[in-house]
């Protein structure tokens, strides 16, 4: 962005319209907007490269060193239950809060797995577990209902095993999504004897 910003006084009405064109977009996930605007200035570059100057200079920096960030990325992180709903729920919320870009997926598989089947606050109500085995007391937190406390957060919940189209559909969706997006996916757990279902 400073590179393209620094260069735009040098450039023609035309080209600085287009650079304008994917500062406004450049963080736009719907890729029917952002994509058209990253080809136009790729094109843009490609014609300033051989220029002497700031221009040339600038093209060439971003042809060598930017060019895989010239299209919005979809970004991604994948955590546990137990990270996303009892150790690291502080820093879940904080990034829902935010009007970020950003995609959190959440692998339930219920428990504590590395732990030997710890229960965690996903765990269903009665569930027993390694550390826990006269059964969990109270219901499992509810990620998606705490994460619809804000307006702007796409939220889905999936099944791997039992419906991979509409993990697919969802993930796809959220990618899409121009904002966070929170995918809470149920998936097997060895220590629950799940494992033969993969």
């Amino acid at each position: 962005m400073e590179q393209i910003a620094k260069m735009r006084a040098e450039l023609s009405a035309a080209d600085e319209a287009v650079c304008g064109r994917w500062l406004e977009t450049r963080m736009d996930s719907r890729r029917e907007i952002s994509d058209p605007n990253g080809e136009a200035l790729k094109r843009m570059v490609e014609k300033h490269l051989t220029e002497e100057g700031l221009v040339g200079d600038t093209c060439r920096f971003i042809r060598e060193n930017l060019w895989d960030l010239v299209f919005l990325k979809s970004e991604w992180v994948i955590g546990g239950d137990g990270w996303a709903g009892d150790s690291g729920v502080g820093s879940l919320l904080h990034i829902l809060s935010m009007d970020e870009n950003i995609n959190i997926l959440v692998l339930n598989n219920r428990c504590f797995a590395q732990t030997g089947g710890q229960l965690s606050k996903a765990s269903p109500k009665g569930m027993q577990g390694g550390f826990y085995a006269r059964g969990k007391r109270f219901p499992a937190m509810d990620l998606q209902a705490i994460a619809r406390v804000f307006p702007q957060v796409y939220t889905a919940s999936v099944n791997i095993l039992t419906d991979p189209a509409g993990t697919q559909r969802a993930i796809r969706e959220a990618a899409a999504y121009n904002g966070p997006a929170l995918i809470v996916a149920e998936v097997p757990c060895a220590n629950a004897g799940e494992i033969t279902a993969l």
